[in-house]
């Protein structure tokens, strides 16, 4: 079974190998199919293998791993990450080839992480050379201009998205992890993945006829569910991102913002995000760059959760003001 998926700005086809596998992995991208009008920029082959996919040697399998994480080779060497278990996954990349192959060891053993972030390690090298950088973060907009939710784990990023989507029309392009690309002099946000994780606590506030990701093997203890179809008209695929908050819980009934210093934002934005992918000097580089020129507050969030969601509202339409008139300004000089 073969499916198109807008991701990006690019075409990226994926070919699975077995339904078993569309099933367990499709949900989370469904809402970025689109059609198959052109070549694809990138093509992903899935498949469910007892047994190594590929013969070759274990030198070869070595210097193809280590190619992943440096960063002294060109960029369009075949490179190869192997994450070890029973619910292990084989992922190899040859850019020049524009192919890719995610290979994992049992179907069944597939991890509640791995379901909800399919292909993720994979989209992040491919997107790395095209200035672009897997953040983790979540992501909501009001139609033309997005902000970020950088934090630790438990910092409120999800309940915050999941308060802006039930107490107002304010949209969601992820709750854990999104692409941040640079295009041109502007920074924008695309979607990844409709899975969201909650709290046990903010479940029965939240989901309401949300689809629930089956998190019995090896979930994390946060239930899993997805946006998409219930709240399919509210899931775009890009925005231009023109700020980002950090939360922060503070117990007081009102949400409010205060100025966050760069270093503050580097230290919400980068760490939790090389835990996520493969470290870089590059990627760091990039990533600081980001911290360092877009603009970031403290979202100190009250118990008042509809209250949030107009709040973030204000903000956003203000930093996209803003985002514009220095845009134009540029332009015009």
């Amino acid at each position: 079974m073969q499916c198109t998926y807008d991701i990006g700005s690019q075409r990226v086809s994926v070919r699975y190998l077995s339904e078993e596998l569309y099933a367990r992995l499709h949900p989370s991208l469904e809402h970025l199919a689109a059609a198959a009008d052109a070549s694809p920029a990138l093509t992903i082959v899935a498949q469910v293998s007892q047994s190594p996919p590929l013969q070759l040697t274990n030198q070869e399998w070595t210097a193809a791993c280590q190619r992943w994480a440096r960063s002294d080779v060109p960029p369009d060497a075949p490179s190869a990450n192997f994450t070890p278990g029973d619910g292990g996954r084989l992922d190899l990349i040859a850019p020049a080839r524009r192919v890719a192959l995610s290979s994992f060891r049992s179907v069944d053993l597939i991890p509640a992480w791995d379901m909800a972030t399919p292909f993720r390690d994979l989209l992040h090298q491919w997107f790395r050379n095209h200035d672009a950088h897997l953040i983790h973060g979540a992501v909501v907009a009001d139609g033309n201009s997005a902000i970020a939710l950088a934090g630790t784990y438990r910092a409120g990023k999800s309940s915050t998205a999941f308060a802006c989507l039930h107490y107002s029309n304010l949209e969601c392009l992820g709750d854990d992890v999104f692409l941040a690309r640079k295009i041109g002099s502007e920074w924008h946000a695309f979607s990844l993945y409709n899975a969201c994780k909650l709290l046990p606590h903010d479940v029965d506030r939240f989901t309401r006829n949300l689809r629930p990701l089956d998190d019995s093997v090896r979930g994390d203890g946060k239930p899993t569910f997805y946006l998409y179809p219930a709240f399919a008209d509210r899931l775009p695929r890009q925005r231009r991102l023109a700020a980002i908050l950090l939360p922060r819980i503070t117990g007081k009934p009102e949400t409010s913002f205060s100025p966050a210093k760069p270093g503050e934002t580097w230290r919400a934005l980068v760490p939790s995000t090389l835990a996520l992918t493969p470290a870089s000097p590059e990627g760091i580089e990039w990533l600081t760059t980001l911290a360092r020129h877009m603009p970031s507050w403290w979202l100190n969030i009250g118990t008042d959760r509809e209250a949030i969601a107009t709040r973030i509202a204000e903000l956003i339409l203000l930093a996209g003001q803003s985002v514009s008139a220095a845009h134009s300004g540029c332009c015009s000089q």
